[in-house]
């Protein structure tokens, strides 16, 4: 039971030092085995929250923000959530939309903690017009306006009409919008036909 005990607050350090969840492979590089991990969540110590990942069993409330960062560390917000952080719908989304690669595992995406709604993206352009974005306070990687547009226009028979016209007629207003880089995009991720049928609305020439 002493043995048990360390080991817990061994665990609880892992995870207070992850910010709220922590993943199996943390829990090793301190000597902490899987065994040891499922014991603890059987007698309620820990919850698992998703296959390999750990929060404390009475932890307090943690924020959307941390669980995108602690469970989806390659996922970029993209589309809904990168059209509301540019400020092109009016409140959040009721779901998180990531960008995660093509092959990404379905069963990391089975998750009952936080609302998502995964794209999935080519490998040689997930990394295109990625930048970062602080929400509530958390520093997280999310699309420019450009790859949003165009995440749009690659993804609108998936979208609501009233949020793919706000994020055509947005874009057009917005004053720092960039149209070559908006061009270079659109051909690289091969929308430049579709950007083409909605050109007179956000006035390429």
């Amino acid at each position: 039971m002493a043995k048990m005990n360390k080991k817990f607050m061994m665990a609880k350090e892992v995870i207070e030092r992850a910010g709220g969840i922590a993943r199996i492979s943390e829990f090793e590089k301190e000597g902490i085995t899987r065994p040891e991990v499922s014991h603890m969540c059987h007698i309620g110590l820990l919850s698992r929250i998703r296959v390999g990942c750990y929060q404390l069993a009475d932890a307090e409330d943690i924020s959307d923000e941390q669980k995108i960062l602690s469970l989806f560390p390659e996922a970029i917000l993209c589309v809904e959530s990168a059209m509301y952080y540019h400020g092109y719908l009016p409140s959040a989304p009721q779901k998180w939309s990531i960008a995660v690669p093509w092959d990404y595992s379905r069963r990391k995406l089975n998750v009952s903690v936080v609302a998502i709604k995964p794209y999935t993206v080519k490998l040689e352009t997930m990394d295109l017009g990625k930048t970062k974005g602080i929400f509530n306070g958390f520093e997280l990687p999310v699309y420019d306006k450009e790859r949003t547009v165009c995440d749009c226009l690659k993804n609108w028979i998936h979208l609501d009409k009233d949020v793919f016209d706000r994020a055509i007629d947005c874009y057009a207003r917005d004053p720092e919008k960039n149209l070559d880089k908006l061009v270079e995009y659109a051909k690289t991720l091969r929308v430049y036909y579709n950007l083409v049928e909605v050109s007179k609305r956000i006035v390429l020439d």
